[in-house]
């Protein structure tokens, strides 16, 4: 790879400091700007730099567009919700694998090779008589040639352009088409539909849709436009679903505490439910895992440790779990509380330097009759956030987290 187009020389890396700050990607007059979410790390191999970004986006993609609550994926290009990072990825995706869209189509000549057409050849080809027998000396012969100047490749071409504008840098410097035609969004869509209804490729078929999508996110009023926004404002949100993605395998539904207003009018109502963010099902233990998007993984600082009423609504989950087993829909003996705080095991000041790492537990006198059950204590653990950035598809690292918490804990 050229050395001159690693993350760190094409794009200004800045790493957030605060839970609300930006997390993603600005785009301003052609400069890249990579807002990183605490702990994320920039290491010295640039294909591994640019992995994790990709799954990065892959997650803020995944976890955010789709949550109603959220209303934190930015889109400053086209407007809210005219990027979709999975379209673009595709796009551009697909074209490294495959190159521009061109056509094949079926042409008839009398030289060269092919497979002779018999009908065409009878009817345009004048025989010749040699020896007693008709002899056909020019062949129609059918051969499949490309066409590269279809209008369906040109708009490919400016599809590739417009993805490799705001994502090309993700797969390295690529060498990309000036488009020729200019943005229209009727010709652009109308002539995709015509040729997605003729196609039997399901492969043309999905580069077609994606290609649908972008051009229907684009707003011609603002393609020549030099800025450029997305990502999230609520990372958290995005860390705690990256956690219950990697763990949960209970719906968190059947574990809420419930709180009814009792009103003078006679109305009962029932109020607002926090959820926690995971519930896993492990041997005979129900385990609780709050995300915690604090800060004490990096700083080391235990200012920058959960708040008291953080722990207090954890041990209230798990006393509710643990006092109604009765209505939750699973058998379980034991209920532990665990919360996961990011961190970066390569730079810290708490000397650490694996993936997960224990830190110690939380518990409260305000409830003495709990004290001795196991969910009295919130165990808090370290998860290094390029790991699970990395990883929080896989489901195998759940059996290797659960051994590590076990083995601190109990």
């Amino acid at each position: 790879m050229n050395n001159n187009y690693t993350l760190s020389k094409i794009c200004k890396i800045k790493y957030v400091e605060k839970d609300d700050d930006f997390v993603g990607l600005k785009i301003l007059n052609g400069e890249l700007n990579l807002n990183l979410p605490l702990g994320f790390r920039i290491v010295k191999d640039d294909e591994i730099n640019r992995k994790v970004v990709y799954n990065l986006f892959k997650a803020i993609s995944a976890f955010t567009v789709n949550d109603k609550n959220a209303n934190d994926v930015f889109d400053t290009f086209s407007g809210k919700g005219g990027f979709s990072f999975q379209c673009y990825n595709w796009i551009i995706k697909n074209f490294v694998e495959n190159d521009y869209y061109r056509l094949t189509e079926e042409q008839y000549n009398r030289s060269g090779s092919g497979k002779i057409n018999w009908k065409k050849t009878i009817t345009q080809v004048n025989p010749n008589i040699c020896n007693g027998e008709i002899v056909y000396f020019d062949l129609v012969r059918k051969v499949f040639k490309q066409n590269n100047d279809h209008i369906l490749t040109h708009i490919h071409k400016y599809c590739v352009y417009e993805a490799n504008k705001k994502i090309g840098w993700l797969y390295g410097d690529l060498s990309i088409e000036k488009p020729m035609l200019k943005f229209n969004r009727t010709l652009f869509i109308d002539s995709l539909k015509k040729e997605l209804n003729q196609t039997f490729d399901d492969n043309k078929k999905l580069l077609i849709k994606n290609m649908i999508d972008m051009i229907t996110g684009l707003d011609s009023s603002k393609t020549n436009q030099k800025y450029f926004e997305y990502g999230t404002k609520q990372f958290g949100n995005v860390w705690g679903k990256m956690l219950d993605n990697m763990f949960g395998n209970l719906n968190v539904k059947d574990f809420y505490p419930r709180t009814y207003w009792n009103l003078t009018s006679g109305t009962i109502l029932e109020s607002f439910t926090s959820e926690q963010d995971t519930v896993m099902k492990q041997n005979d233990s129900i385990y609780i895992i709050d995300s915690k998007y604090y800060k004490y993984g990096l700083s080391g600082n235990v200012n920058h440790l959960p708040s008291t009423a953080s722990i207090h609504k954890q041990i209230i989950y798990g006393d509710y779990i643990y006092s109604n087993k009765d209505v939750i829909k699973t058998n379980f003996e034991n209920v532990l509380n665990v919360a996961v705080l990011p961190y970066n095991k390569d730079k810290n000041k708490l000397g650490l330097e694996k993936e997960l790492v224990y830190v110690g537990f939380a518990n409260s006198n305000w409830n003495n009759e709990n004290v001795s059950k196991s969910h009295s204590r919130v165990h808090a653990f370290l998860i290094d956030v390029n790991f699970l950035i990395n990883n929080f598809n896989l489901k195998k690292y759940r059996k290797f987290i659960v051994s590590e918490i076990q083995n601190e804990i109990n």
